[in-house]
C-alpha cells in the first residue's frame, strides 16, 4: 500500500506541478544564479521525484522538459557507499553511455555523475556510479540504489540538452523558488567579484590572489612565480599575455556556489584554451571566498591540470614568437593577388600604408592594373623569418613571382602593423636574389 500511496501522490503532482514549477517572469529556482546563453540545466526534487530540464534562450529562461524520476530507496544525502541514497549538491555529467553498452535495467541511456565531487571529499563522503539513468521496469517513487532513474522516453528527450562535462545537475530535497529580482542580485554581485579573480591573475600580486581564497583552503600554487614571469616578460617583449574566460555559469546548493567556465589565454590575436575550471565559493561577510578550486576539465596535452595555465601560456607565446598566425595572413594575400581578387587584396593593407612613394590608394590602383594586365599570376613564399615585436611584426621571405609578363626570385620584406584588431601590411619592399 505504501507504494501505491506513493504512486497516486506523484501522479497529483506532476498534473498540478507544471504551474508550481514552471518558469514566470519573476520566479526562477534559487538555484540557477547565472545560466548561461545555449546552455541547459537539470533540476532533480528528491520530495516529489521530479526532474526539470531549465534552457536559457538568449531571451528568457524555460523550463522546457519536467517529468516523474525515481531517487535512492533511502531518505537523506548520501554519506557513504551502499546506503541506498541520492546525494544532493551540483553535479555534472561526466560521460554518455548508448543503449548498446548498458545492461537492460540502466534503460536507453546513460549519464555518469561526478560524485563525489570536491565538497563530498571535503566532507569525508563515499560511495559512486550515481548516474542519470533509463529504465526497463515501471518507474516507482525511491526505488533506485541512489542514482536517478527516469522512463527511457524521458532520458531520451533530455539526452539532447545534456553537454558532456559542462551540463549541471543540481539535486535538492526540495526546490525554493525565488524572486528573479533578487536572483539577478546575487548573480551581479558574485559575478562583479569573480572578475577581480580574473583581474588578480592577470595583473595582480600573488597576496591579491590568495585573498580571494578561505583561510580554511589554500591552493597549490607552486605555478605562481613562472606565470607572473611569463606575464612581465610577455608584456615588456609581444604584449598582453591575459586569463580569458567564457561560459560562465554559477549554481547553488547548500550555500555553496559552483562556478564553471572555459578558462583560456589570449595574446594578440591568438587564443589558448586550457579547459573547464570549477571554483567551489562560499559567502564572507560582504564577499566571497573560494573554498575550493578544480578542473572539471582540462585539455590532455596538459601535464597536469596544477601546470596547466603555465604550460599553455608558454605554448601561445612560443606561437606567437613564431607567428603562424602572420604565415597564414601572408598566404591569404598572396591568394587574393594570384586569383586577381582585388578588394580582398586591399583588405589586407594598413590605412597608413606606403611603399615606393605611393600611399595605399596609389599601390592598390598600381597593381590592379598590372592584374588586369597579366593573363596569370603565380606566387608562391618560403624560408619565412618573422621578428614579433609588441608594435609591429617583421616578416622576410622567399618570394618566387611569376606572370605572363614579368618573372622573378627575391627577398619581400612586410612590416606589419596592428589595426582593427587586425595585422595590416604597413611597408613593402622587394630586393632581387
Amino acid at each position: 500500500m505504501h507504494h501505491k500511496f506513493k504512486a497516486v501522490l506523484l501522479i497529483i503532482i506532476l498534473l498540478i506541478g507544471t504551474e508550481a514549477f514552471a518558469n514566470t517572469p519573476d520566479k526562477l529556482p534559487d538555484s540557477l544564479i547565472f545560466l548561461p546563453v545555449n546552455s541547459n540545466a537539470i533540476l532533480v526534487e528528491k520530495s516529489s521525484q521530479q526532474v526539470f530540464l531549465y534552457s536559457n534562450t538568449g531571451t528568457e529562461i524555460l523550463n522546457n522538459l519536467q517529468f516523474l524520476c525515481s531517487t535512492g530507496e533511502a531518505y537523506g544525502d548520501k554519506e557513504k557507499s551502499g546506503d541506498k541514497k541520492t546525494p544532493e549538491g551540483v553535479y555534472f555529467i561526466k560521460d554518455r553511455y548508448e543503449d548498446n553498452e548498458l545492461s537492460a535495467i540502466y534503460g536507453k541511456k546513460a549519464f555518469p555523475l561526478d560524485y563525489p565531487n570536491f565538497m563530498d571529499k571535503v566532507a569525508g563522503k563515499s560511495g559512486n556510479n550515481i548516474w542519470l539513468h533509463g529504465t526497463n521496469k515501471v518507474l516507482k517513487a525511491m526505488d533506485s540504489n541512489g542514482c536517478v532513474a527516469m522512463e527511457d522516453t524521458n532520458i531520451l528527450s533530455i539526452s539532447d540538452y545534456i553537454a558532456i562535462n559542462d551540463t549541471p545537475v543540481i539535486i535538492n530535497d526540495t526546490i525554493s523558488m525565488t524572486d528573479f529580482h533578487d536572483i539577478s542580485t546575487q548573480s551581479n554581485k558574485i559575478n562583479g567579484w569573480f572578475k577581480g579573480w580574473v583581474t588578480a591573475l592577470n595583473s595582480g600580486s600573488y597576496h591579491d590572489y590568495l585573498d580571494l581564497y578561505d583561510p580554511s583552503y589554500l591552493p597549490k600554487i607552486i605555478w605562481w612565480k613562472k606565470w607572473y614571469d611569463i606575464r612581465n616578460k610577455t608584456k615588456k617583449n609581444i604584449g598582453n599575455i591575459s586569463v580569458v574566460v567564457d561560459n560562465k555559469g554559477v549554481y547553488k546548493q547548500g550555500g555553496v556556489y559552483v562556478i564553471l567556465f572555459d578558462l583560456g589565454l589570449k595574446l594578440l590575436e591568438q587564443k589558448n584554451s586550457i579547459g573547464l575550471r570549477k571554483l567551489f565559493v562560499v559567502e564572507r561577510g560582504n564577499s566571497y571566498r573560494i573554498i575550493g578550486d578544480i578542473y572539471q576539465s582540462f585539455k590532455k596535452e596538459s601535464k597536469n591540470s596544477k601546470s596547466s595555465l603555465v604550460f599553455w601560456a608558454e605554448n601561445l607565446v612560443e606561437n606567437v614568437e613564431q607567428g603562424p598566425d602572420i604565415k597564414d595572413v601572408i598566404k591569404d594575400w598572396l591568394k587574393a593577388w594570384t586569383e586577381k581578387e582585388m578588394n580582398i587584396y586591399a583588405s589586407y593593407y594598413s590605412k597608413d600604408f606606403s611603399s615606393d612613394g605611393l600611399n595605399k590608394k596609389e599601390w592598390v590602383e598600381r597593381k590592379t592594373n598590372l592584374s588586369k594586365r597579366y593573363g596569370y599570376i603565380n606566387v608562391s613564399a618560403s624560408d619565412f623569418k618573422i621578428i614579433k615585436g609588441r608594435e609591429k611584426i617583421v616578416v622576410k621571405f622567399l618570394q618566387d613571382y611569376k606572370s605572363s609578363g614579368f618573372s622573378a626570385t627575391g627577398i619581400k620584406t612586410l612590416i606589419f602593423v596592428n589595426e582593427d584588431n587586425g595585422w595590416k601590411i604597413y611597408h613593402e619592399s622587394w630586393k632581387k636574389k
